[in-house]
Formats: structure tokens, sequence, C-alpha cells
């Protein structure tokens, strides 16, 4: 398997020398070959002992940080991690801080680590540069397109009379917000190697007996080349960093996308998760792009934040868990579960403008399941075995299209509830009826006049001709029917007509036309 990586990160410092790209400052600081994790070398110093101590980064030219969920990434270790103070000190300074400076030495410090929160080991550090989270210090209004310093602090002020030797080390510093892959025959694992190989560490992705875990946006795809993704049986992780002490992220920084022409994509029993129990953690599953080929299948996605698929796109056997809303255009989207939607407005599945491809769903405990909206199809809408719980107070549908409605029930559908701060929904069973048309040979006959009619009242119940099988089909959502009118022509044949009952239950029947020897 072969993945070609490409990060969406730009480097501040390698760290390979005390002048990468600009310059390092610490106490007795000094480039270390030996005690690395990415490259020829990292920058190590001394946090001295009883005391508060600080390491900087100069860059040569000032740096840009401003762009859209941009994050800082950095690779850290230190030694004396257990002389930290804690992450959230109020007597002392916070164990572990950062600092972005700006030319006009306007500031803004995080808390990041403490002894509670971090054992010392290398870690690659995360920061939302926008964020106003755990802000420790600040000066003035921070020019993140103009940053002149960045500066890391560790604060043992309690360590006592300890021994002091390098005990912190400083290595490559990014900023951006993930990977982008592309190549052919390679799936997630493949792309956390080339993020872990030494050269690399670029710190988004770390695989950790088997169970990838991820910090930042995976984007598969570039519009331009080709990008064949074959992932099965993967787990996928979203790091909760708001919550362990060891970083922060944005709510909109993770996503999973599948993105541009080359694009082919087989999934199957994927578990893709955002840990913890904060909505940042929550990661966009965006397949929206008309461009790709998706086949999914047999996956799982557990908070999630917004689902996105295309035409084109097939979407089978999944179970959607606490997810916000799937939007699945009119993709085949076929037995799928979708459980534990929680947001008051909207609904879990966006109903689509086409429901010719939605079908064999199951709803478990969402507060709206199915949203009705503006777009959604107004044809005859029918609900094809959607199977939703009676939960008191929750909603098979929330009607938004701002017009009242009626919705068919084919195939065992049980929709019974609409949340009524929407529009009215009213709902009615549906029912197939289908004719099948031969001639004496058993040969589907094509292009046939096929009617069903209620005593010629118009419209027809059924008004077509017969497909390439031989087929014509609608639903039904109406009132039962007595002798309904079942008529097919077509020349050269002897026409039909039958007289049938349309009650609750599907009806289809085998018809054989009869050729006419006064129509040949």
């Amino acid at each position: 398997m072969a993945a070609t990586v490409t990060a969406l990160l730009t480097l501040a410092s390698n760290a390979d020398t005390a002048s990468s790209n600009g310059t390092w400052l610490g106490n007795s600081g000094a480039a270390d070959t030996e005690v690395k994790i990415q490259g020829n070398g990292s920058y190590t110093w001394q946090a001295t002992k009883s005391a508060r101590t600080s390491c900087t980064f100069t860059p040569t030219t000032n740096l840009d940080m401003s762009g859209t969920d941009v994050h800082l990434y950095w690779w850290a270790m230190n030694a004396v991690a257990a002389f930290m103070e804690p992450f959230q000190e109020v007597a002392d300074a916070p164990g572990y801080t950062l600092r972005l400076t700006d030319s006009v030495a306007a500031y803004k410090e995080w808390r990041i680590a403490g002894n509670d929160t971090w054992g010392g080991e290398w870690r690659c550090f995360i920061i939302d540069v926008n964020s106003t989270t755990d802000v420790y210090a600040s000066n003035g209004t921070l020019d993140l397109s103009d940053i002149d310093v960045i500066t890391w602090s560790v604060d043992i002020s309690n360590s006592g009379n300890i021994r002091i030797i390098d005990n912190q080390w400083n290595d490559v510093v990014r900023f951006g917000t993930g990977l982008k892959a592309t190549g052919t025959d390679f799936d997630i694992t493949d792309i956390a190697a080339v993020d872990e190989n030494s050269s690399n560490k670029y710190g988004v992705l770390e695989n950790i007996d088997g169970v990838i875990f991820c910090q930042g946006e995976l984007q598969i795809g570039d519009g331009v080349t080709t990008a064949t993704f074959n992932s099965t049986d993967e787990v996928l992780i979203y790091r909760d960093r708001n919550s362990d002490g060891l970083g922060q992220v944005s709510d909109g920084l993770y996503k999973l996308t599948l993105s541009g022409t080359g694009v082919n994509a087989d999934i199957s029993g994927l578990v893709a998760k955002g840990a913890g129990t904060t909505d940042t953690t929550r990661f966009v599953l965006d397949c929206d792009d008309t461009d790709i080929t998706l086949s999914l299948d047999a996956s799982t996605f557990i908070k999630a934040d917004f689902v996105y698929f295309a035409t084109g796109d097939n979407i089978t056997n999944c179970s959607f868990n606490n997810c916000r809303q799937i939007d699945p255009s009119t993709s085949t989207f076929s037995n799928n579960t979708i459980s534990n939607y929680t947001t008051t407005s909207g609904g879990a599945l966006l109903f689509p403008s086409d429901d010719s491809n939605i079908s064999n769903l199951t709803f478990t405990n969402n507060w709206d399941s199915v949203e009705y909206g503006v777009g959604s199809d107004s044809t005859n809408p029918t609900f094809n075995n959607f199977q939703f719980d009676d939960v008191a107070g929750k909603y098979d549908v929330n009607n938004t299209s701002n017009v009242s409605g009626t919705i068919g029930l084919s195939n065992n559908s049980n929709a019974n509830s609409y949340n009524p701060t929407g529009d009215v929904m009213l709902f009615s069973t549906s029912i197939q009826l289908t004719m099948t048309v031969k001639d004496e040979s058993a040969q589907p006959i094509v292009g046939a006049y096929v009617y069903i009619d209620n005593n010629d009242e118009s419209p027809y119940i059924l008004n077509t001709t017969t497909n390439g099988d031989g087929v014509a089909t609608t639903g039904y959502t109406g009132n039962p029917v007595n002798d309904s009118i079942w008529r097919v022509r077509k020349y050269g044949y002897k026409a039909y007509k039958q007289l049938i009952d349309i009650g609750s239950n599907n009806i289809s029947i085998p018809i054989t036309l009869v050729v006419d020897p006064q129509q040949t």
C-alpha cells in the first residue's frame, strides 16, 4: 500500500539546531543530536529548580497564524515533569505554558499541562491559537498575522533541592490544520505510518495498538491526484484535547473529508468516534463531492458532527450514534441505524429531494428523527420501511417545509408523530401496486400502456408504460378502492382488463398479453 501524505501545516522550525529558521534561546540551551523525536536533533534547555524557567523561539520572519482553524503543533519532552506545578495551579504559575507574542509585545499565554496531566514523555501538543479557553495571562490584542516570539515556560517552584541537568527538550514546531493523502490502495493506517516516520512526525495521527488517534483534519484526495482509499476494520478516534490537559482544539477543526476527482473509496467496518464529552471532538464527515466514488458499508460513527453524502455514494448497513444531522442527498442510503440525536432543531436525517434510493432505516431515541424540509421530496414522499421507536416527548418527523404535508408509509413503516412546533405532517399507509407484462413466450413487453383507475376518476392511480423488464409500478397512499380497474394495451395484442380490490396490502400481478391476429 502506498500513501502520499501532504501536511496541511507550515513549518516554523525543525529545531535541529539553535538557529533552525530562527533563534532558540533557553537556560543552558543547546542543540541535542541524541535526544530527539524528529529530524536530526532537538533543542534542549534546563528548567531551574524551585523556579519558573522559559525557552523562546524567535523566527527569522514573523509567522502568520491568522488562517481559518489554525492550530499550533509542537513536540516536547520533560525529565522533571513530576516536580511541575499542576495544570490549574493557583498559588504559583501552571506547570507548563505556551505564549505567543507579536511584534508590538501583545501576547496570549495558555495553560498546557502540569504534573497531573503529563508524565513528561515525548508529546505532540496542540493549541487553538484563537482560543480564549485556559488563558493564563495576556497583554493587549494579539495579532496572529505577526507572531514574533513563541515562549514555553516550566514551573517547578516547589521542586526542592534537585540536581539540574538538561531536562527539557523542544522539537519540530508547525502550525496549520492537519493532513491530506493521495495514492494507490492505502488506508488510515498507512497515512499514520507516514506521519509517525521520524523524518516527519506531524503529530496529527498516532497508531497505538491498531487504534488510530487523530488531532487534526484528515483529507482524502486533492481533486487532481488519484486516491484509491481502501479501509477495512479500522478504528479512528478524535482526541479530546480540551479536557485531558494536553492542549486544545477548536470546534470545527476535526474533519474526515473525501474530496475531488480521482477519489475512489471503499470503506468497510470503519469505527470513527469523537472521544470524551465535549463538542469540540465532533468531526465532520464530508463526502458530498459528486466527483468521488464511495462505497461505505458496515461502519459505525459515534459523536460525529454534520454528515454529508452525495449522489452516487452507497451507504449501507451503517450506524450513526449521537451524531448531528445526516444529509444523504440522493445517495443510496439503506439498512442504516440512526440513534441518540439530541439536538432540538432540525432532525437526525434530512429527508432527500428524491426518495427513490432511501429505505430500510431504523431510528432510536432521537429528539427529531427525520427533518422534512423545504428541499425534501414533495412528489408523493414515502417512507420505505422506516422503523421508529415510540419514546414519549420525541418525534418521528419535524416538518420545517413551511407547508402541511402527508408522508406515505410503505413496507411496514410506522411513523406516527410530528413535532408540533413545526408544520403539520400527516401519515398515510402506502402500498405498492405492480403489473409485470409478458407475451406468450414469457418475454417482457416493453412500452405497453398500463392504467389503474377508480371508476374513471382523474388522475388515474397509475398511468404509464412498462419498462425494459415489462414492469409498471406505483406507490399508493389513498383510501381502499373496491373494483379498481387494471388495464393494459399494446398494439398487436389483445387488451387486458381486470377488476381488483385495493386494500392495505401490496398487489403484484403477472399479466400475459395474447397476440391479436386482427392487429398483425
